[in-house]
């Protein structure tokens, strides 16, 4: 395993100016130079800006594994604001078979990918946004809506998380995912996994189910499946922060980048060292061909991020086909971690919650779920 560190120049001369309130994203220069930054070209009048690659030189630095330096089977590397405080961003590049044999990664992110392509023509599937690209979403949900509920706990009113609808084998493969991604991980920094639930609640909202007990696993209540390309594809993302995303069990979510043989157009992804921007990283995650996966760590809700433009798609051409990139996100909620954290401080009105929550969560509390590991 290689790893490496990297810092932010304190006194570096340029950043990003970033208010999404005031609609302002510019490239500043401590010159007193200022360029407002392009807006996404399928954003159809949102505010919705772009980081281009030559931005992205002034501002970033950058991270990439160091194939040429070490003989490695897992690259990580951190890059660290100013004063050495907590990561801005943690990156794994790693063999897509490091995993085996507990877990076939190789043939989990053929069968996901597979499966992203198949639910491409489906225009009407309950999962495929098909006018915003290839998308796949399950797990919990918790905004307010008809039918949701609301429980107190210590005094104060706490959302009540839902089951959205999904395919049962869907678990089952991300499970497998993320298994081998936290077993990864934690060969990495343990201080990054998970083995046990605090409380019996947590178990319920986690989504995938750890796949065995005392098994590494990454705090998640949601996972997102992207397949880039075809027609729809909005291409890459514009600078933006999740304010509804939790903090995790270390302080952020990861997003997984499934190696691929074809050259991906997107493969680079910008984080920043504020949720306004700043300097910020560089960082290469995807490209790096079939054998291999990446494997970023970012607080979402906090740091400002986004794909680095190449400046070609901006002006149109090719359409690539769907699949040509496939990126799992996964993350926790805000609102559910707010019910979690308010059980540990009150843990004796757990049953309150417990009783309050649909059927199918307290199944999932109670373990009574069908088996999603068959050898």
């Amino acid at each position: 395993m290689h790893e490496s560190v990297h810092y932010l120049d304190a006194g570096g001369a340029a950043e990003i100016i970033y208010s999404k309130g005031e609609g302002v994203c510019a490239l500043s220069c401590g010159d007193g130079f200022v360029s407002v930054l392009p807006t996404h070209p399928k954003a159809s009048g949102r505010f919705s800006p772009i980081l281009t690659h030559d931005v992205a030189g002034h501002v970033l630095t950058k991270i990439e594994p160091p194939f040429r330096e070490a003989e490695a089977d897992i690259y990580v590397a951190r890059g660290h604001g100013a004063g050495g405080d907590s990561p801005v961003v943690t990156v794994l590049w790693f063999r897509v078979d490091v995993a085996k044999p507990r877990t076939d990664l190789r043939r989990v992110f053929a069968r996901l990918r597979g499966r992203a392509i198949a639910n491409a023509s489906d225009a009407c599937g309950e999962k495929g946004f098909v006018a915003s690209g290839v998308y796949m979403e399950s797990g919990l949900g918790v905004l307010a809506g008809r039918g949701r509920h609301s429980v107190d706990i210590n005094g104060k009113t706490r959302s009540l998380p839902y089951m959205r609808s999904c395919i049962s084998d869907d678990e089952g493969l991300l499970a497998e995912l993320m298994c081998g991604v936290a077993h990864v991980v934690g060969r990495a920094d343990p201080a990054m996994v998970r083995r046990e639930h605090e409380v019996l609640i947590q178990r319920g909202h986690q989504y995938p189910r750890q796949l065995l007990h005392g098994d590494n696993f990454i705090k998640s209540h949601q996972v997102a499946i992207r397949a880039c390309g075809g027609p729809n594809d909005p291409e890459g993302s514009d600078l933006h922060v999740d304010s509804m995303d939790g903090r995790g069990g270390a302080g952020g979510a990861w997003t997984v980048y499934a190696g691929g043989d074809a050259p991906s157009r997107f493969d680079r992804l910008a984080v920043f060292a504020s949720a306004t921007g700043g300097n910020g990283f560089d960082v290469r995650v995807d490209g790096l061909g079939g054998d291999w996966a990446c494997a970023v760590h970012v607080d979402t809700a906090h740091r400002l991020h986004g794909s680095i433009w190449p400046m070609e798609p901006i002006a149109g051409g090719g359409c690539p086909r769907v699949g040509a990139g496939l990126r799992i996100v996964t993350y926790t909620l805000r609102r559910i971690e707010l019910l979690e954290e308010a059980i540990i401080a009150a843990p004796e009105e757990e049953h309150v919650a417990f009783e309050a929550s649909s059927q199918a969560v307290r199944r999932r509390m109670l373990g009574q779920c069908e088996c999603i590991y068959k050898g």
